[in-house]
C-alpha cells in the first residue's frame, strides 16, 4: 500500500514538471544558448510566443509602445529610484526560468548551467555589437512595492554573475526591475506564479 502511494506520489510530481516545462517552452522560455541567439536577435517571431510583454488580456504587446515605470539601482550607491520603460523598442527578448532562494536574490546552483547558456549567447558574434537590459520579474505574492524591488534585486545579481563568473561586459548590460507589473499568464494558480516568477533578457 505503502509503495503504491510512493509511486503516485512521484508520478503526480513528474507529470507536474512536465507540464511547467511544456508551459515554459509555450510562453517564450529558452535554455539553449543557440535559442537564445536567435531570440535575441530578432530572428524569432515577437507575437508568437507569450513573453514580458506579450500575450492575453493580463499582459502587455512587446511591440505596443507603452510606459510602464521600474526600478532601477545605482551600481555604485546601491540605491534605488523609480523610473519609466517604454516597451516597443527593443529588437528581441527571451524568458529565463532562473531559479533563487525563497524571498532572496540568491541564485540557486541548478540555475548556472542556464546562466552558462546565456553567458554564451550574449557573447556570440551574433550579438556582439548589441545591448541588454535584464528585467526581474515576480508573481504578486506580497506587497507591490516589495516585489519591484525584489525584481530589480534578482535581476542585478543575474548580472553581477553573468560578470564575474563568464566574463560579460558590464557595459553591455542594463539591469531593471518590473516586479509583478508583466505576468506572461495570470496569477491564479501555483503553476502559473511560477512561470511569473522569471529573469527576462531584452536587446535593441
Amino acid at each position: 500500500m505503502l509503495k503504491r502511494l510512493l509511486v503516485s506520489i512521484l508520478l503526480l510530481a513528474s507529470l507536474s514538471v512536465a507540464g511547467i516545462a511544456q508551459a515554459s517552452e509555450q510562453h517564450g522560455f529558452y535554455n539553449k544558448s543557440s535559442d537564445m541567439v536567435e531570440a535575441l536577435s530578432g530572428k524569432k517571431n515577437l507575437g508568437k510566443k507569450r513573453s514580458l510583454f506579450g500575450g492575453g488580456d493580463t499582459t502587455r504587446s512587446l511591440k505596443r509602445k507603452k510606459k510602464v515605470a521600474v526600478m532601477k539601482m545605482d551600481e555604485q550607491s546601491g540605491k534605488y529610484a523609480e523610473t519609466i520603460y517604454e516597451t516597443g523598442h527593443e529588437l528581441g527578448n527571451a524568458n529565463l526560468k532562473v531559479e533563487f532562494d525563497f524571498n532572496s536574490a540568491n541564485i540557486r546552483s541548478e540555475s548556472h548551467a542556464l546562466l552558462k547558456e546565456l553567458a554564451q549567447a550574449l557573447k556570440s558574434n551574433a550579438l556582439a555589437k548589441k545591448q541588454f537590459t535584464i528585467a526581474g520579474h515576480t508573481d504578486t505574492t506580497g506587497d507591490d512595492a516589495y516585489n519591484m524591488q525584489l525584481s530589480v534585486k534578482r535581476a542585478q545579481a543575474v548580472k553581477k554573475y553573468l560578470v564575474a563568473q563568464h566574463g560579460v561586459a558590464s557595459a553591455k548590460l542594463k539591469v531593471l526591475g518590473f516586479g509583478e507589473t508583466m505576468p506572461v499568464v495570470t496569477n491564479d494558480s501555483k503553476k502559473n506564479r511560477q512561470l511569473n516568477r522569471r529573469v527576462e533578457v531584452l536587446s535593441k
